[in-house]
């Protein structure tokens, strides 16, 4: 969900087994959407230096992570919604 002047607008509907984030994960810059359960479940929080320490240790998960982020981000981007933030890869090995 996105807070909008008070109001609440749907951005993405997630299922079982999928994940959200965004790229503010990593920078630490407050979230520009929210979450909100539809019915009972579970969630699996993982703090901010637990992912930084995942991106930084998995090559592999980093990438399914970062792809992720960044379409997220390209997305709300052309719904007019957030900012343009540059990426930097640095590239390890």
């Amino acid at each position: 969900m996105r807070p909008s002047f008070g109001q609440e607008t749907l951005i993405r509907t997630f299922g079982p087994g999928q994940f959200t984030g965004e790229l503010n994960t990593l920078s630490g810059r407050r979230a520009i959407a929210r979450i909100r359960a539809r019915q009972d479940g579970e969630i699996v929080e993982i703090a901010r230096d637990k992912v930084l320490a995942l991106v930084q240790a998995d090559e592999q998960l980093s990438e399914i992570l970062m792809r992720a982020f960044i379409l997220r981000r390209a997305e709300l981007l052309a719904q007019g919604i957030g900012d343009v933030t540059l990426v930097r890869v640095q590239l390890f090995g």
